[in-house]
């Protein structure tokens, strides 16, 4: 099988968890005997199986018209006899009907809600979420207020052409069934979506045990912006005032094109002043399971609802409990008083309770890993994929 695999950008250095995984995806099907190309519509990019092709410009940049043909050339070039879609960020709805119009099957992984939000999460702008975006009505206040409101009508257009290239694909890949709910609200048809997680290639080891030294130290890795609520673990620490508890934050300004959130950075910094929070600054993906090391657990207090976790992921891989917000996909892994604990989101008293459990079970639950509920691994990912693939074909 010659499997096309398609994403809005691939960074030669990855760090977001997409770029991570498609590039991921790649090598292991490459691994089964796959003949795959990756395409991505701008940036640098690597390929298996012969180099990798690339869209002329972003659409911002160019018209729309212009991307198709390129996307056409390529698939009258490659003759794939799948398409995989990661991402269509910025990009033309009209894409996987390009391929329907070969005759080549369509896959395409939500890894986000971005087909029915501009905002990919499902919340406003002050990260309170938003139950449904209603056929593209309610986008227009959510972003620009009365001005928004009058461009409604674009929205509405905008949703019915990705809600149209929903239903041209044959599969939807959704990475939890949080992100499969939503699309069965939104009309989506079940038969079309796939339940199936990335996961992540298993940990070459398991983390190093929490708390032997008598110090329970936390983790936060993660972009330092509002949403990823960084300043939520800094409030639990400061309100716990244990000498004892530490938290290490390790992250920085998210990866382009996603803009800095200065002002955010530094209230993070006042509010950590004076007590036994430690900044490390971003860290490479392969860094993570040494970060990880000592740790009585991972904090993931997203104000968002994740559509996954990866990070999560491999805490728990790797003998990390996790303690996360109660809502979107995170709870469909983490088990209370099993493999970590969950939070009101939001919550900084919520959070605090949490760590305090862990502060007095976090051993405990280390060293029960044999009883954890499995964890998503890219290997069964792969397998499954595989066999859709099979199927369609």
């Amino acid at each position: 099988m010659r499997i096309l695999l398609f994403t809005d950008a691939l960074p030669e250095l990855a760090r977001g968890g997409l770029d991570l995984h498609v590039q991921e995806l790649a090598t292991a099907l490459a691994a089964e005997d796959l003949e795959v190309v990756t395409y991505t519509a701008r940036g640098q990019q690597s390929g298996h199986g012969g180099p990798a092709a690339q869209l002329a410009r972003r659409l911002s940049q160019g018209s729309e018209d212009s991307t198709l043909g390129a996307f056409d050339a390529v698939l009258a070039e490659k003759q794939p006899d799948l398409v995989h879609i990661h991402s269509l960020q910025g990009l033309s709805h009209r894409l996987p009907e390009r391929a329907v119009r070969f005759g080549i099957p369509v896959v395409w992984t939500l890894h986000d809600l971005y087909s029915i939000c501009p905002r990919s999460h499902l919340h406003d702008g002050h990260g309170k979420p938003c139950s449904s975006p209603q056929l593209g009505a309610a986008c227009g206040p959510c972003f620009g207020g009365l001005k928004g409101l009058l461009a409604a009508p674009v929205f509405g257009l905008r949703y019915a052409g990705y809600f149209g290239a929903l239903h041209r694909c044959d599969r939807l890949i959704a990475p939890s069934q949080y992100i499969a709910d939503v699309l069965l609200g939104e009309g989506v048809n079940s038969a079309r979506i796939e339940v199936l997680p990335p996961g992540l290639p298993a940990p070459i080891r398991l983390a190093e045990p929490g708390g032997m030294d008598g110090a329970c130290r936390f983790v936060f890795a993660g972009d330092l912006r509002e949403a990823k609520g960084a300043d939520l673990a800094v409030a639990a620490v400061t309100s716990l005032q244990e000498p004892s508890i530490h938290l290490e934050l390790h992250g920085g300004a998210p990866a382009p094109p996603a803009p800095r959130e200065v002002a955010y950075e530094d209230r993070l910094r006042q509010a950590a002043t004076g007590s036994s929070v430690n900044f490390h600054g971003r860290y490479e993906p392969e860094k993570l399971l040494s970060i990880l090391d000592g740790a009585a657990a991972l904090i993931v207090p997203s104000r968002v609802r994740e559509s996954f976790g990866r990070t999560a992921n491999l805490a728990l891989q790797a003998g990390v409990p996790v303690i996360a917000a109660n809502h979107g996909a995170l709870p469909e892994f983490i088990y209370e008083g099993v493999n970590g604990c969950l939070f009101e989101p939001g919550e900084v008293d919520s959070l605090a309770d949490a760590m305090q459990r862990i502060l007095e079970r976090g051993l405990e639950l280390q060293a029960e890993i044999e009883s954890w509920p499995e964890t998503p691994q890219l290997e069964h990912h792969t397998e499954a994929l595989i066999q859709l693939y099979g199927a369609l074909i």
